[in-house]
């Protein structure tokens, strides 16, 4: 039922030439008023109203496009190629968040908060929210620093979430407050879908730790969303910073990820026997840094598995998941393995990336909740960070261009 005030856009009905026939025309302010309209002049204005009156489609809030199998389009070439143009505008919206993060982390360092991670940012033109995370005596001092500055924004509001994170959400950013902190001293951070409003949602790295990406057996949505994390995470880092162990078939999207710079060993997880040297071979690095200290001081190892389910070498690599993190050796898997998401392994992956499951146990597994089996879309993804509450978003696929330089 329309209300006295509501207002209709006028328009032309065809073959209704009387004026009489015309709609009421409703004008600004308070006034009601028939408008008389005769000839081509009448129809002109009329036209001319309507445009005033027409609304404009909102601009997305990223350039972060959709595949026609709707999933998010990750682009690692564009990243790479913006972030070493010193430019802010990739598709995800990935190096304008880094800086601001970075100038966040600043903040919080000038007011001696050492301890201070960004969790996840969600990035838009209109603006970001960006969610922090530090110790429970230090989260007063955090929303404090953060407050100091107003002109990192047209307008921001801190609060606390639910899992009692600091929540910053910051409208219009100014682009011209950042760059104090440079690129490559600002937080890592990366592209794990589209939210439903367009906006990108950025992880952490830091807050990430150990991934796993888990999907209906007989899918392969798993190993696609993490063919574009590694993919990405190699245009964001470079090979002195960051190497990758990876086992994965090498007719599988992982496997053609094999020309990368960042590859330190590839193997086939059909081939046993290497696949638990390889394990094992990197436990005794993990035990290795661990004894001489070297926390930070040298390349971060990232062990990347096609399918969790094949690797039998199952005490070290739980000893990875333990451990690892601490020392600069990171574990981003996925499976479609049923009987492996039900099992207790998976409560070691901090970070869990699950798309839509038939079975209750694996999804109660997974995220606490059995919510896996709603997402009946395609491409629909929960991203649950540690106990902090689930967030859903498109998944990824990569760009075809992407595969195609990668492989040659």
């Amino acid at each position: 039922m329309e209300s006295p005030g509501d207002e209709r856009p006028a328009h032309a009905v065809p073959g209704e030439g009387s004026p009489s026939q015309w709609p009421t025309l409703a004008l600004p302010g308070d006034a009601r008023t028939d408008l008389l309209v005769s000839g081509g002049l009448g129809v002109a204005a009329i036209l001319a109203f309507r445009a005033t009156r027409k609304r404009t489609r909102p601009e997305p809030e990223s350039d972060t496009r959709l595949d026609v199998h709707a999933f998010t389009l990750a682009e690692p070439a564009a990243v790479a190629t913006r972030r070493a143009a010193g430019g802010v505008d990739d598709p995800h919206g990935i190096v304008l968040s880094e800086l601001l993060a970075g100038e966040l982390i600043r903040r919080a360092r000038v007011a001696d908060l050492a301890d201070v991670h960004v969790v996840s940012v969600f990035a838009g033109r209109s603006g970001s929210v960006v969610t922090l995370s530090t110790s429970l005596q230090d989260r007063p001092l955090l929303q404090a620093a953060v407050r100091t500055d107003s002109q990192l924004a047209r307008r921001m509001e801190v609060t606390r979430s639910p899992d009692q994170d600091v929540v910053l959400r910051l409208h219009g950013v100014r682009h011209e407050a950042l760059g104090r902190v440079p690129l490559g001293e600002s937080p890592l951070l990366l592209c794990v879908g589209m939210l439903p409003d367009s906006r990108s949602f950025l992880v952490g790295w830091e807050s990430l730790d150990h991934v796993l990406v888990a999907t209906q057996a007989g899918t392969t949505d798993a190993q696609e969303h993490l063919a574009a994390l590694v993919a990405t995470l190699a245009g964001q880092c470079p090979p002195a910073e960051m190497n990758f162990y990876t086992v994965a078939g090498a007719n599988t999207l992982l496997g053609q990820l094999a020309p990368l710079p960042h590859q330190r060993a590839i193997v086939d997880p059909n081939d046993r026997e290497k696949v638990t040297e390889l394990v094992a071979s990197l436990r005794a690095e993990v035990e290795r840094r661990q004894s001489a200290h070297h926390k930070g001081a040298e390349p971060e190892l990232v062990v990347v598995v096609g399918e969790l389910a094949k690797i039998d070498a199952q005490d070290d690599l739980a000893y990875l998941l333990t451990e690892g993190g601490k020392w600069g050796v990171r574990v981003l898997a996925a499976t479609a393995d049923a009987t492996l998401e039900r099992g207790r392994l998976v409560e070691l992956f901090e970070s869990r990336l699950v798309f839509g499951l038939e079975d209750e146990e694996a999804s109660t597994r997974l995220l606490g909740t059995t919510w896996a089996q709603t997402l009946a879309e395609t491409g629909r993804l929960l991203v649950k960070l540690g106990r902090r509450k689930e967030v859903e978003v498109l998944g990824l696929h990569l760009n075809l261009l992407a595969r195609t330089a990668d492989r040659g």
